[in-house]
């Protein structure tokens, strides 16, 4: 039986290195690349069925841990390792948390590459070699962030990027072509379970997943986020 393997990379000449590491090592395996979390959607709601994702986490389409949430979220069935530069304490303990099957730095080996893919295949979950993983803390915000976003449907996290960006209702209905009182619907359950009052207040929330922003402060655990630098309509319509 062949292994199928997704790499969700943005840089073409790493995803290759990634392809050839993968190809080179592992029998009976085929590997199809995507360059953001939008492509990688497409390709896994296609005919072919994937096994496992290797995950950078920082897409020209994704706010950092967004994109592992989209992943998740839309395909819960399908492990996904995250190879990423950093490899920080809570960077790793943030990424298992969204759901993540294991944490690989790009700085290891093949060996140890391959090593973790034949071991999240197998059931286990693998964290980098003197990481605490899920037992570091994390700022309470952050981690509060990851746990109401996760509690959302795919719809309604589709409805959390387009309010992350501006969007009102009626420009929501048409980007998902569903009816205005629908995505209103949608927008109010949103708010809802992130416990905000406004759209201003969900687009904080799901700032605070922008690792891109405070992956240097994660070491103290501090974690500030300014409503000013968010211009978001008020307007619920």
């Amino acid at each position: 039986m062949t292994t199928k393997l997704l790499i969700v990379e943005d840089h073409p000449i790493y995803a290759e290195a990634l392809q050839l590491a993968v190809t080179t090592s592992m029998d009976n395996t085929s590997v199809t690349c995507a360059y953001t979390i939008a492509e990688a959607l497409r390709v896994l709601a296609g005919s072919q069925r994937f096994d496992l994702a290797l995950l950078d986490l920082w897409l020209p389409d994704s706010q950092s841990l967004t994109g592992l949430l989209e992943l998740r979220v839309c395909f819960p069935n399908l492990p996904v390792i995250v190879v990423s530069a950093s490899d920080h304490d809570s960077l790793v303990h943030a990424s298992l948390l969204c759901g993540a099957a294991g944490f690989v730095s790009k700085a290891e080996s093949k060996k140890v590459l391959v090593e973790a893919i034949h071991s999240v295949l197998a059931g286990d979950q693998v964290i980098p070699g003197g990481s605490s993983g899920l037992q570091t803390e994390l700022s309470p915000n952050l981690d509060g962030a990851i746990r109401k976003v996760m509690s959302l449907s795919r719809q309604e996290l589709r409805v959390l990027k387009l309010i992350h960006q501006g969007y009102l209702n009626k420009q929501i209905a048409h980007e998902l072509e569903i009816t205005e009182s629908t995505a209103k619907a949608h927008s109010s359950q949103v708010l809802k379970k992130l416990d905000v009052i406004n759209r201003t207040a969900a687009a904080i929330e799901i700032a605070k997943l922008d690792l891109r922003s405070i992956v240097g402060l994660l070491e103290t655990g501090i974690y500030q986020t300014d409503p000013s630098a968010i211009g978001f309509s008020e307007d619920p319509a």
